[in-house]
């Protein structure tokens, strides 16, 4: 039987990846703020992914400008990310369970 939304939430996994984006920032660039060209963080698109038993799901964020990937990890953006990616695998568990039902 499938499990309770709850009992799938405690056996969840995240994690992140982020790579560097190739997006124009020329218009920051012009507005005086300056990029560490060492640090991904600085302009990156990041990606969230919740995991459970070998399904993933993800959720993206392009153009962002972090210090560190724990100050991103302290911004709002990081738990909407990861409630995106966590309900997204549920549908996706929900429906994998419906089809094997048949």
């Amino acid at each position: 039987m499938i499990k309770s939304i709850e009992e799938i939430s405690q056996l969840v996994t995240y994690s992140i990846n982020a790579e560097y984006s190739d997006d124009d920032n020329s218009e920051l660039i012009e507005s005086g703020i300056t990029f560490d060209c060492d640090n991904m963080w600085n302009w990156c698109n990041v990606e969230v992914t919740a995991e459970f038993n070998g399904l993933k799901h993800s959720d993206h964020l392009g153009a962002c400008c972090y210090d560190s990937e724990e100050q991103f990890k302290k911004c709002a953006y990081y738990e909407d990310m990861k409630a995106n990616a966590f309900i997204g695998l549920y549908k996706d568990i929900k429906e994998l369970y419906k089809n094997l039902s048949k």
